[in-house]
């Protein structure tokens, strides 16, 4: 497979937090998988990336999750130095699932500045973390944002949803998303031209283990069912998405 041509693309997973990152890296090279290899904190990016130049089909992110903001806000300016050497961010965002108000305010500030950031930049593709935050999030991306958003495992109310979709953004699917009846009703809310699939390993867990590439074949199988489609056509049309996202982006990328 020519670098020109991209295969589909596991666009969220914690290649650092594996075990065993070369088993993945070889699991995703003989199903034909790219990788988006998000991290969690930007001192966190310069391994990663020496972990993706083992695969060519594997970028490094750079990131700054919303639960870690306390401990490593004061690598902003890291953040913004890594930021020209990747397209990719993530994972970023918001995180409410702690009822600390000092916490959430931080993470929005912190969040607003790296948007901001990312829109002087452009060309950039933003992987974001929302969970029980989706409002703010997509509120504080706003209509018209410059760059490509991905929201990572959207879990919100279905009213929030539609608004995110009409404002352009498109959503990264999971396995344990096909499991649920939310996370079914959410996927059948979301267009076929607005998805992505991800695997969020190793945090996903598939009988007690961290799932790997390999769900993303059983990912797209499930929502083909969920969406009443044949698995052909959505593939096509997931594998373009990623093509028309990634594609110009990822050629410009230096390993």
């Amino acid at each position: 497979m020519s670098i020109n041509e991209l295969p589909i693309i596991d666009t969220h997973l914690h290649l650092d937090l594996y075990s065993d990152p070369d088993k993945i890296l070889e699991q995703a090279s003989g199903l034909q998988i790219g990788i988006v290899a998000v991290t969690n904190a930007p001192f966190l990016y310069k391994n990663c990336k020496k972990l993706c130049e083992k695969y060519p089909f594997a970028w490094p992110s750079i990131g700054l999750h919303p639960e870690l903001v306390s401990q490593y806000y004061f690598q902003l300016d890291q953040f913004y130095n890594l930021m020209d050497l990747t397209p990719l961010i993530g994972e970023i965002g918001l995180d409410y699932s702690k009822r600390d108000k000092r916490q959430q305010i931080l993470q929005r500030k912190v969040f607003e500045k790296i948007l901001s950031k990312c829109a002087d930049k452009k060309n950039k593709v933003l992987s974001v973390h929302s969970r029980n935050a989706a409002k703010d999030v997509i509120e504080m991306i706003g209509k018209n944002y410059p760059n490509t958003i991905i929201m990572h495992w959207y879990s919100g109310p279905i009213k929030y949803l539609e608004e995110a979709i009409n404002n352009g953004l498109y959503f990264s699917l999971n396995i344990a998303m096909t499991k649920t009846k939310r996370g079914k009703n959410i996927i059948r809310a979301i267009p076929l031209q607005r998805i992505l699939l991800e695997t969020d390993g190793p945090f996903i867990k598939n009988e007690g283990e961290p799932v790997s590439p390999r769900s993303i074949q059983n990912a797209l199988y499930s929502i083909a069912k969920i969406k009443g489609i044949n698995k052909e056509e959505i593939y096509a049309r997931i594998l373009r998405n990623g093509q028309e996202i990634f594609g110009s982006k990822i050629k410009e990328f230096k390993k």
